[in-house]
């Protein structure tokens, strides 16, 4: 059974646990609901509210698994209960200005990328020597201060050592005394026995006042500039990973996924620019899905476009194809389980603690030196940003700079309603910005409308000395007090399922929460503000409530649902839904006989 890093670290929680019990009575026959409820608490008193759902359901997802290999527990992991997901922290879209200036950086360094490509190239046919021995420098010899080459000739040299250096040698072949160490305090000619040895120690003295700039036609170059043009870097990565999630709109945990031995999508007409590329969206414990379920995810891209997303793939599979035939990435990916489409080498200094070779994925725990990329995107770009902020980002200006529909921006989010997409994108700070210019520009128009005249719809007269939100409120009101969810053909006599326990004959139903299962009920125009707000209030508590708490609200669900999606204009279902997201619920919780 594999095992990911979250569950591992869930695990040594879990043990903690268990060492506070005695050892002897503890089994997982003995293990059940009120014993995990007790870990839910042990939990609860060092770490913080996401920590604890994190750690809960990735403990309670490891034993299901673990049922699956016969292990009884006293009752199924399935029914029990961990706490409520916190909510989560909405990232804003960039700004304007900041999402052109990270496009054209990224384009920038992709750009780079292909250029190091092509060095690479140029070097590989090069036919020049360096000097292979430190005895070659020294008093009275070649002066080793001034000693300086092009860089394609250095390139030249270190490529005859690679993959020995810097992938498949050992973590001690790069400390003072090893195969590539040099010694920083001092030059030692004895030691410098390889091309290696002798360019790190000529990079390293180039800072001294008196000596002269190594290569002469990249005087700015250091070492660990001149490794990242042999080998992708950290950097690189996150470029590449940044670009697709800005085209496919995919969190960078899906972009990761992407498997890259197996990334179209049934092509069914080579000749044709337009492709499919395809990754998958892990899911968690949810209503009706398997645990292990991974949900499938599309997104169109252009084979012909250098910066595409399909391009970038090839590009990177490019990049990377060096250091996937090395001793350490067959390695490596025979411990993974998987070949990572992510994989780079990390910074030299890194190397002797932490080995070579670094993936970015999901599953894999990473070191990230934060300090360096930091530095280099302050440097390069002039901000830093979440990368969870790229998919907000997308949907933003996909939606509104090239006007791709609302429906085909949720199916390629892989979000099963729009709902979900509207509560965890659109409630930002643009996006509510974006509704208001709408509706002023609206307003606009039926102001302009009715000066000149060409205003066709009625208007209502409103009470006085009310504001302008208790006058748009009064529109959406019913004004008879009754239920504003539908209006009632006859409220004495009701049939929607289950009444006859409810309603005594000849009284009159308050049931507010059953008209839309009663076939007495009519919903009108007015009616249906109402009808989408309390199905997103619905569909909310559908996500937060386990599948059979949320039972007792099932028809309800349901039936509300089944309106907003039969009504014959949704854009009147769209202006309910932007008013909602913009000024809140605006029925209670529980509209039993309340209302």
């Amino acid at each position: 059974m594999l095992v990911s890093a979250t569950e591992k670290t869930a695990v040594k929680q879990f043990l903690n646990f268990i060492s506070t019990k005695n050892p002897e009575d503890f089994n997982s026959k003995n293990f059940g609901l009120w014993e995990f409820s007790e870990f839910v608490q042990f939990l609860s008193i060092d770490h913080s509210e996401t920590t604890v759902y994190i750690t809960s359901t990735t403990i309670r997802r490891f034993c299901r698994k673990l049922t699956e290999l016969n292990i009884k527990f006293k009752s199924s992991p399935i029914n029990w209960p961990c706490p409520r997901k916190p909510d989560i922290d909405h990232f804003d879209p960039l700004s304007k200005e900041q999402y052109k200036k990270l496009c054209l950086f990224i384009d920038n360094e992709i750009e780079s990328i292909r250029n190091r490509l092509k060095l690479i190239e140029k070097a590989k046919t090069n036919d020049s020597k360096l000097d292979n021995s430190g005895l070659t420098f020294g008093r009275g010899k070649k002066p080793f201060f001034t000693y300086q080459e092009k860089l394609t000739d250095v390139l030249s040299a270190v490529l005859s050592y690679f993959p020995d250096f810097p992938i498949d040698c050992s973590k001690r072949d790069f400390l003072i005394g090893g195969k590539y160490g040099v010694n920083q305090r001092k030059v030692d000619y004895q030691d410098m026995d390889n091309e290696i040895k002798i360019i790190r120690k000529r990079f390293t003295v180039q800072k001294i006042k008196e000596a002269k700039r190594f290569i002469l036609d990249y005087p700015d170059l250091m070492f660990q500039d001149l490794l990242n043009i042999i080998v992708p870097s950290p950097i690189e990565c996150l470029v590449i990973r940044q670009a697709i999630c800005l085209e496919t709109g995919w969190s960078p945990d899906i972009v990761s996924r992407i498997n890259p031995n197996d990334f179209i999508f049934q092509e069914l007409d080579p000749n044709t620019d337009y492709v499919f590329i395809k990754s998958v969206k892990h899911k968690g414990t949810q209503r009706n899905n398997v645990y292990r379920e991974a949900k499938s995810m599309l997104a169109p891209s252009h084979k012909y476009k250098p910066n595409s997303a399909y391009s970038l793939l090839n590009l990177w599979l490019k990049r990377t194809t060096a250091l996937r035939q090395t001793k350490k990435y067959r390695s490596l990916v025979k411990d993974l389980g998987y070949e990572p489409l992510f994989i780079c080498v990390n910074n030299l200094s890194s190397i002797s603690q932490d080995g070579p070779l670094k993936v970015i994925h999901p599953d894999v725990k990473t070191k990230y030196n934060n300090t360096v990329t930091n530095k280099y995107y302050d440097e390069n770009l002039g901000f830093r940003f979440d990368d969870r902020a790229l998919r907000p980002t997308h949907f933003y200006y996909r939606g509104k700079d090239k006007n791709t529909p609302h429906a085909l921006l949720v199916t390629l989010f892989g979000h099963s309603s729009s709902t979900v997409t509207e509560e965890f994108y659109e409630n930002g700070s643009h996006f509510e910005q974006d509704r208001k210019d709408r509706l002023y520009e609206a307003l606009n128009k039926i102001d302009d409308s009715l000066r000149d005249g060409s205003f066709a719809g009625e208007l209502i007269p409103l009470r006085e000395g009310k504001t302008i939100k208790d006058k748009i409120f009064t529109v959406f009101a019913d004004q008879s007090n009754k239920n504003p969810i539908a209006v009632c053909s006859d409220p004495y006599r009701p049939n929607w399922p289950g009444q006859e326990s409810r309603v005594e004959i000849g009284k009159k139903c308050n049931y507010f929460s059953k008209c839309l299962l009663c076939s007495r009920s009519r919903v009108f125009s007015d009616n249906l503000p109402f009808v989408v707000d309390r199905y997103l209030y619905l569909e909310k508590l559908k996500r937060e409530l386990r599948e059979d708490h949320f039972s007792v609200f099932i028809d309800e669900y349901s039936s509300s649902k089944n309106v907003v999606e039969s009504w014959p204009y949704q854009d009147d279902v769209e202006e309910a839904k932007d008013r909602t997201f913009l000024e809140g619920f605006m029925l209670p919780p529980t509209i039993g006989d309340m209302l």
